[in-house]
């Protein structure tokens, strides 16, 4: 029985030696190579998002600039850059946050509305308050 565990553990040993050499042998590149490509990659994505944020952003303000001056008008156009993610009266879809903007009415009335809000809140970069009631907290 000893002897057995002797074998046991030789092969294990030996077997673990043949994986290691395998691994580096065919490894197409070194741990820090490959984890500094990998970091290399992360970072062109970053930047590209940060682009396309970038371009996006100025985009929405040209069309938010050219609506306050031309009016009604130009907000359709505004419109058809924005997604509505909750709004009951116009559809039963609900698109999952974050939020860029998020506008608020109506006032806070149950423990529900409460938590609901703060969790818009937390997904939201930016959030307005329409009418007297979300604003100043009118009396139903």
């Amino acid at each position: 029985m000893f002897g057995s565990l002797i074998k046991l553990a030789g092969g294990l040993i030996i077997g673990a030696a043949v994986g290691v050499a395998a691994a580096a042998i065919l490894a197409p590149k070194r741990g820090e190579e490959m984890q500094n490509d990998i970091k290399a990659y992360l970072d062109e994505v970053r930047n590209a998002g940060a682009v396309a944020e970038a371009q996006r952003r100025a985009e929405l303000q040209s069309k938010f600039r050219a609506a306050k001056q031309s009016g009604p008008a130009e907000l359709l156009a505004v419109a058809e850059s924005v997604d509505i993610a909750y709004f009951l009266e116009a559809t039963r879809a609900e698109l999952p946050g974050p939020y860029d903007v998020s506008l608020v009415e109506g006032s806070i009335s149950t423990p529900h509305d409460a938590e609901r809000i703060h969790k818009v809140r937390r997904q939201s970069k930016l959030l307005v308050t329409i009418g007297a009631c979300a604003t100043s907290g009118g009396i139903q």
